[in-house]
This record gives structure tokens, C-alpha cells and sequence, in this order.
């Protein structure tokens, strides 16, 4: 990219207070210094990530599996086996699970016009399906957190779906 620029002559300026202010600038030369300040920050973040799952689930995942934490991920059954999930459902089926067949779900819904769909859109977030789950989630305080994420999650992906398909952007 810095090749690029140079090339077509384009000319950055950046003014900053602090040596590292524009570290790992995508506009300028790669620095060893930057990278390898980066991943000492990468490492110290995957051992404490390591820790932290290793903390909650403990009776339930083998921490001498080497491919546990090297990047990996698994999806539903694998997932479950390997004691990184407590199960597979969806949201109405594991909100009744947690708290009952009687349980009522309340969406919150706005109106909102093009112009904001699109902002929103574009953000990832403040969709109407994003602020129902996001109310949902945030409902009741003793949800785990795992339900709460997993309300999230569903929220953004259906938001980002109905934004594609409604401009046919979908195949």
C-alpha cells in the first residue's frame, strides 16, 4: 500500500503528540519495533484469554489439548463436546430452558426511516432487531452471560441479513 501511494503520488499528513500515536500506520513503512511491540500485546491478551476460559470452564475442557487455544474453532457438536459451549439452541429455546415454558418474549420496536437504516447499517448496530435483542438481553440482570451474547450475536446477524436482503444484495 505505502508502494501505491508513493506511486500515484499521494501525500499523507498526520500530525501527532506521542511516538507511537500512528503506530502500525497502514499509510507508512511497517516498523519491527511496531510489530513486535503488537505481538507482545497479542501474547499477553492470549494468555489471559486462555486463563480466564480456563477459569470458568475448567470441569469442563481439557486445557492439555494443543489445538484448545491455537486459533481454532468448532461449531455445534464439536463445540459441546470439547466443553467451550453448554449446548445447542436458539433464542426462544433456550430462554424457555432457563426460565421456563411460560416465559414471555417483549420486542422492542422503533420506527425508523431509510436514511437511519442505512447509518445503522453501517455501523453494525442501532438496527431495530439489534435494540429488541439488546432490550431482551438486558432485561433481566441474573441472565448469564453467555445468554446475553448469544441474544447479540443473533441480533447482529439477522439485522445484517434483512439490510442485504432488502437491497438484494443476497444471492
Amino acid at each position: 500500500f505505502v508502494e501505491l501511494i508513493e506511486k500515484w503520488g499521494i501525500e499523507r499528513r498526520v500530525h501527532t503528540s506521542g511516538k507511537s500515536k500512528s503506530m502500525l500506520d497502514s499509510f507508512k513503512p511497517e516498523k519491527e519495533e511496531d510489530v513486535m511491540r503488537l505481538k507482545a500485546i497479542q501474547n499477553d491478551l492470549h494468555e489471559l484469554f486462555i486463563a480466564w476460559v480456563a477459569e470458568r470452564r475448567a470441569a469442563s475442557i481439557d486445557e492439555n489439548r494443543e489445538d484448545n487455544f491455537d486459533g481454532s474453532f468448532w461449531l455445534g457438536e464439536e463445540a459441546v463436546e470439547r466443553g467451550f459451549a453448554d449446548g445447542i439452541g436458539e433464542v426462544h429455546g433456550v430462554m424457555r430452558t432457563v426460565y421456563g415454558e411460560k416465559i414471555r418474549l417483549k420486542y422492542a420496536e422503533q420506527k425508523v426511516g431509510l436514511w437511519s437504516m442505512l447509518q445503522s447499517s453501517a455501523m453494525g448496530r442501532g438496527s431495530v432487531g439489534h435494540d429488541a435483542a439488546l432490550v431482551l438481553a438486558n432485561t433481566t440482570t441474573s441472565n448469564p452471560p453467555w445468554v446475553a451474547a448469544a441474544v447479540n450475536e443473533t441480533a447482529d446477524l439477522a439485522t445484517r441479513q434483512s439490510m442485504l436482503q432488502r437491497y438484494g444484495l443476497t444471492p
